[in-house]
């Protein structure tokens, strides 16, 4: 075989780094057609986090439409309300969750509810096999993994 037909191991590389991106962007792209179904339901609750910069919708589907709501009793003012959501991948609503502060201000925006403030009270890393202990009728909590790209822990 002539060794000028061969393709050179940096051609490989370029090609499957294509590639990648490319299942990167079909994956995004799902995402972002799936949030704007999302978004067109006005009925949806609402998360803001001023402090690094989030206002999305919350769904009560799955994960990979964004933010979810815990799919139990998860109600603000009668039950403590957790979220989910990614730190890469379908959005990343929760990217720059590690920068929020204690004090930190959070607003949800809940249909037949009305706005309620939250307040940071901590910012905690659990391994991921550890059990969430909520509690308090009041309370909220945002679940994302930690650290970035990687599912070994909980933020």
């Amino acid at each position: 075989m002539d060794i000028m037909n061969r393709p050179t191991i940096s051609t490989i590389i370029v090609i499957i780094c294509l590639l990648i991106i490319g299942l990167y962007a079909m994956g995004e792209v799902n995402y972002f057609s799936s949030k704007i179904t999302v978004e067109k339901n006005m009925d949806s609750p609402k998360i803001i986090i001023p402090s690094i910069g989030v206002e999305e919708t919350i769904n009560n589907v799955s994960l990979n439409q964004g933010i979810l709501n815990d799919p139990g009793d998860s109600v603000p003012t009668k039950n403590p309300v957790v979220l989910y959501g990614h730190r890469t991948l379908q959005g990343s609503p929760f990217l720059r969750l590690n920068e929020i502060s204690k004090g930190d201000t959070l607003l949800l925006e809940w249909p037949g509810i009305g706005e309620l403030k939250y307040n940071v009270l901590d910012n905690i890393i659990v391994p991921a096999d550890s059990e969430l202990d909520v509690h308090g009728k009041n309370n909220l909590y945002l679940i994302t993994c930690d650290p970035i790209g990687s599912t070994e822990n909980r933020m």
